[in-house]
Order: structure tokens, then sequence, then C-alpha cells
């Protein structure tokens, strides 16, 4: 991969160290913590999501056999918005409800498909915009790089670590691309249709 991105937003050349760092933010971010898939909910929703709800949540999930009703349910109380991006905030729960500190057991692989079934179902069809409009400075420097490298392995490197950070390995690949397509339009939104032609691109053999 080439290191010589171009200039965005004033903050000068994205270098291949750049970027890695970037996506190591972007990966920790994503890792199932209750407080961040708290942070992250939160950021989908009118109301604030605290950690404690979270880790409620999470055992009523355990008690339940992993059903996505709880979720959808506690949604529809904190009026969390319900669009492509909360796919990996509610993986992130489901593998935090099954892990040893909240549940004796982790979900079975028919529990953890019947649960991101259920969420799916809810889920509208297109994918929708988003109003974040204070990128962090991780986020900065994955627009940067997407906005000045469009198309090409660059481009597909970019969104192939979008999307490990964003699926955590459990959705199948046709969504996983459209999931790190979303995710490089949520971190920067000018870069949305950039993205969208690396995503045209990684299928271009199709």
């Amino acid at each position: 991969m080439s290191g010589s991105g171009g200039t965005g937003g004033g903050v000068g050349p994205t270098t291949d160290s750049d970027l890695a760092n970037a996506l190591a933010d972007l990966e920790n971010s994503y890792a199932a913590s209750p407080a961040g898939i708290a942070r992250d909910l939160s950021a989908l929703g009118v109301a604030s999501v605290v950690q404690t709800e979270v880790e409620t949540v999470a055992v009523d999930l355990c008690v339940s056999s992993f059903d996505p009703a709880v979720v959808l349910t506690w949604f529809s109380q904190q009026r969390v918005v319900l669009t492509w991006m909360i796919v990996g905030p509610v993986q992130r729960l489901l593998d935090y409800a099954g892990s040893p500190q909240v549940c004796s057991r982790g979900a079975s692989p028919e529990e953890a498909a019947a649960y991101m079934a259920g969420i799916r179902a809810a889920l509208p069809d297109a994918l929708p915009g988003t109003d974040r409009s204070q990128p962090t400075d991780a986020e900065r420097v994955l627009c940067e790089f997407l906005g000045s490298n469009a198309g090409g392995e660059a481009a597909k490197t970019v969104l192939d670590g979008l999307i490990r950070a964003a699926t955590r390995g459990r959705v199948d690949e046709g969504e996983a691309v459209a999931l790190g397509v979303q995710v490089a339009g949520a971190v920067c939104p000018e870069a949305l249709p950039v993205a969208r032609d690396a995503f045209d691109e990684y299928f271009g053999s199709d």
C-alpha cells in the first residue's frame, strides 16, 4: 500500500503509520466492553445510554437465551435509531452477554444466528445517512485517506480494516462490505461516495 496520501482539512499527508494507528484506534473502540457499547449506542439514539444499562441488558440477554426482543425493546425505550450502524454494537453486546463475567455460557451458533436475524429483520432496507459532524482525529485520518485515494488497493485496504473492526467476524462477506461502506460514510460523510466506489470495485469481477 502506498503511504503517499493527499492533504485534507489541514491535517497533512497521510502515511502508512497514520493509517495503521487510526485503524488500531478504531479497532479498540469496537471492543466488546459495556462502556464502549454504551458510547456507540448513545451516538445513535436521542437519549444517553449508560454503562450500567448495557450491563443490565446483557444479563437479561443471558437469562432469555439471547432473545433479540430484549435488545429491540430496550432500543425502543431508549429511542435508539434502528439503522445498519447498530449492527456492530449489537454484535458486541451479544459477545459481552455471553462472556464469563455475565453468563455461564455463550450463545450457541443457533442462538447467535437467531439473535442477529431478529435484529436485521427490524432494520430498514436502505443504508441511512448520519448526522455525526465531529469526527475524531483517528476518523479524520481515515477520511482523508479515503478522500485522497479513491478506488484501488488503498481504498480496499481501508475498507477491509473498517470491516474487520465493525463486524468482529460475525457478518457474512456481502453484509460486511456494505457495513464497511456505511462506517466509512459515518466517519466522514463527504467520503461516502468514494467508499461506495471502492465497494463497486471490491465486487467488480462479479
